[in-house]
């Protein structure tokens, strides 16, 4: 029987995802080219999975909370991702920020959160840490001018509800009393 190796990873440089988005959002628009994105980013983080694990030395979903973030910390920050801190901030909802995050673009000047890819990235990797389905919005961006990236993350549930509150206008704070 035939082991299963990990996935190849391979090294871009950062501004690729940059020019990557900007090409999509040419070609197919802003809307279509973030939902390509984030689904693109959603198989990656699933295949990533291996590596996480081989890097905690073990089944994730088995760490206590803090050792399980630190381990994520590492495996991002050196893959050339970023430093990432977390926080809970709802029952239902998880807060991954970085002041650094690879996908941004801080001289992009963009009006909403670009970084689609990475939003992706962590609902498939949560996704198979919990095997359950999770999602990932970003709702702070440092291509819009944030000081940090932020992804909220939980159940799909859980994110589509606070999304569709984002996109009518209530402000975050309000959005999650609501929840």
């Amino acid at each position: 029987m035939e082991s299963q190796a990990p996935p190849r990873e391979i090294l871009l440089p950062a501004p690729s995802l940059t020019a990557l988005r900007l090409a999509l959002r040419r070609e197919t628009g802003a809307v279509a080219a973030t939902h390509a994105l984030n689904a693109a980013g959603f198989a990656a983080g699933s295949a990533l999975f291996p590596a996480l694990r081989k890097e905690l030395g073990g089944n994730p979903s088995e760490l206590p909370a803090p050792g399980f973030w630190d381990g994520m910390t590492r495996f991002f920050h050196k893959r050339g991702w970023g430093r990432i801190s977390h926080q809970r901030i709802h029952p239902a909802l998880g807060r991954v920020s970085s002041p650094d995050w690879a996908e941004a673009d801080p001289d992009g000047g963009d009006l909403h959160p670009s970084c689609a890819y990475s939003a992706g990235l962590l609902a498939g990797l949560l996704s198979r840490v919990a095997d359950a389905p999770m999602a990932a919005v970003e709702v702070a961006c440092r291509s819009q001018g944030d000081a940090e990236c932020v992804f909220l993350f939980g159940s799909e549930k859980a994110v589509q509800l606070l999304y569709g509150r984002l996109l009518d206008g209530t402000p975050l704070s309000e959005a999650l009393d609501q929840l």
